[in-house]
C-alpha cells in the first residue's frame, strides 16, 4: 500500500499527487458525502498535509484547531469531535467503496489509530489469501447474528425462596441479554418450556437453530448465594463454566447485578456481530471459550498463568483467523509480560503493537483493540495523554468492564481521582462482581491516599 509524502514516490508505479486530489473532489461531489461539508475540509486537510509531506504533524489538536477552529485551542482531553469525525469519515469512505468507487484505481483509507491517510492504487488492492484464510476455520459467517438460549437457572433445593430467585434470575439474563446488539434471544415462553424437564440439548438447539446455550444453577449458603453459569454448545458439551458469590440481599437488585456480570463475561466482542453482518460458525463458541479462559488466566497476573494464557490466544489467532480477540489478548499479554519484568520493552513494544494492529485489521471498531491501544500508549511508550484519547475511543465505541477499569488506572496515575471514580463506577456497572475491580480500586484509593 502506497502513502505518498510530497513528490512521486519514484519507486513505486502508484498514483500522483495530482490523481490523488481529482479523487477528493470525485469524492466530494458524490452523493454519499452531499451536505458532509466539514467532513470533506477534513478529509483535504489530511490529505495536503500527507501529500506535502507534513503527515508527521497530523496530530488530534493540530486538526481540531485547523479544520474546526476551537478557540480557546482544540483540547482532546475534553473534546472528541476529532475522533468521532475520523469514525465517521471511514465509514463513509468505506460506504462509497462498496458502492459507486468500487471501480475506482484509486483509494483512500484512514487507519485505525491515527490520522495519516494511505493511498491505494487498483494493483494494490488485490486481496493475496494467506496460509490462515480456511473457510473452515472462521469464527463468522453468514447470518444476523448468534441465535441464543436462556434456559431456566436451576434452584438445587427445594425452597421456595430459592426456585423464585432462580426464575427471576433467569428473566434478568434474558432481559438484559436481549438488549446486546448481534444477539438473537428466544423468548421467556419457549425457554420455560424447558424448566424441570429432560432436555436432548442437540434436538433442541437444531430445532430453532440455536448457537449457543446459557444455563446454571442456584445455591442459598447461609448469608451467601452462589450461581453457576455455563455457556453450551449445540451438542450439549460445555464450552466454558464460571461461578459467582454474592450476599444476601434485596433479590431484584442482585439478580440484577449477577445478570449483569455473567452479561459482561459472555460478549463476543465483535463490531461485525454487534451489526448483524455476520452469523457465528460452529467454530464461535470454542474460540470464545478459548479466550474467556485466557482472560481468567490473565487476570491471576503470574508468570506461568500469563505464558499458558498467551499460549491460548495465540491458538484462536491461528485457528480463528477472522476473529480479533486472540490478537488483542496476545498483545494484552505482552503488555503485563513487560510489566512483570518478564521481557524488554522494545520486545513487548514491536510484539504488542503488531498484534493490535493486526486485530484492527479484521475489526475496527473492536473495543478490546482500542483498549489494547491505549494500553500500550500509557504502559509501554508512557504517553499517558494518547493512553487517554485512545481509552476515551474505544468506550465510546462500546461498553467494556476492563477498559474503564484499566482507564481509572491510568487516570489516577494522571492523579485526576475524580475522572478515575467515574470510570471505576462505570465498571462497577457493567461487571458488579469483578475481583479484579476489587484489586484495581482498592490499590488506587491507596495510592491516592483516599
Amino acid at each position: 500500500m502506497l502513502v505518498t509524502k510530497g513528490k512521486q514516490n519514484e519507486s513505486t508505479s502508484g498514483a500522483n499527487a495530482e490523481d490523488i486530489r481529482a479523487h477528493v473532489q470525485r469524492l466530494k461531489e458524490n452523493a454519499i458525502f452531499v451536505g458532509s461539508g466539514r467532513l470533506i475540509d477534513f478529509l483535504q486537510f489530511i490529505v495536503e498535509q500527507t501529500l506535502d509531506a507534513k503527515a508527521s504533524t497530523l496530530k488530534e489538536a493540530v486538526i481540531g484547531n485547523a479544520v474546526y477552529g476551537r478557540n480557546p485551542p482544540y483540547d482532546p482531553r475534553i473534546d472528541s469531535t476529532v475522533r468521532v469525525e475520523a469514525r465517521r469519515l471511514r465509514r463513509k469512505l468505506q460506504e462509497y467503496y462498496d458502492g459507486d468507487g468500487q471501480h475506482d484505481h484509486i483509494r483512500i483509507t484512514l487507519p485505525i489509530g491515527g490520522y495519516v491517510p494511505k493511498f491505494s492504487t487498483e494493483a494494490e488492492l488485490a486481496v493475496v489469501p494467506t496460509a490462515n484464510d480456511d473457510l473452515a476455520k472462521r469464527v463468522f459467517g453468514a447470518g444476523a447474528g448468534a441465535a441464543i438460549v436462556v434456559l431456566p437457572f436451576r434452584a438445587l433445593s427445594a425452597s421456595a425462596d430459592e426456585e423464585k430467585f432462580a426464575e427471576g434470575l433467569t428473566e434478568e439474563v434474558m432481559f438484559g441479554m436481549s438488549d446486546l446488539q448481534g444477539l438473537r434471544i428466544t423468548s421467556r415462553s419457549i425457554a420455560f418450556q424447558y424448566k424441570n424437564s429432560r432436555i436432548n440439548i442437540s434436538d433442541m438447539a437444531k430445532k430453532l437453530g440455536i448457537n449457543a446455550i446459557v444455563q446454571g444453577t442456584v445455591r442459598y449458603e447461609s448469608d451467601r448465594i452462589r450461581v453457576t453459569f455455563e455457556i453450551c454448545d449445540p451438542q450439549g458439551f460445555v464450552v466454558f463454566t464460571d461461578r459467582i458469590d454474592a450476599p444476601k440481599g434485596e433479590p431484584l437488585s442482585v439478580q440484577e447485578q449477577i445478570s449483569l456480570t455473567i452479561i459482561s463475561r459472555i460478549r463476543f466482542d465483535s463490531s461485525h456481530m454487534r451489526s448483524k453482518k455476520v452469523g457465528a460458525s460452529p467454530a464461535a463458541l470454542d474460540a470464545l471459550g478459548r479466550i474467556y479462559r485466557a482472560r481468567r488466566l490473565l487476570d491471576q497476573q503470574v508468570p506461568a498463568a500469563l505464558q499458558e494464557a498467551l499460549e491460548l490466544f495465540t491458538s484462536v489467532s491461528k485457528e480463528a483467523p477472522d476473529y480479533a480477540r486472540g490478537y488483542t489478548g496476545m498483545a494484552d499479554c505482552y503488555c503485563d509480560l513487560y510489566r512483570l519484568g518478564l521481557v524488554d520493552q522494545p520486545t513487548a513494544l514491536a510484539h504488542a503493537e503488531q498484534y493490535v494492529q493486526r486485530a484492527l485489521q479484521i475489526d475496527p471498531d473492536s473495543v478490546e483493540a482500542h483498549s489494547g491501544l491505549a494500553t500500550i500508549a500509557g504502559w509501554l511508550n508512557w504517553d499517558r495523554h494518547a493512553a487517554a484519547a485512545h481509552f476515551r475511543n474505544a468506550l465510546e465505541l462500546g461498553t467494556n468492564a476492563r477498559a474503564s477499569r484499566l482507564f481509572g488506572v491510568l487516570l489516577t496515575i494522571m492523579e485526576d481521582h475524580d475522572a478515575a471514580d467515574l470510570q471505576f463506577k462505570e465498571a462497577r456497572r457493567i461487571e458488579p462482581f469483578s475481583s479484579q475491580q476489587d484489586i484495581a480500586e482498592a490499590v488506587c484509593y491507596f495510592q491516592a491516599r483516599r
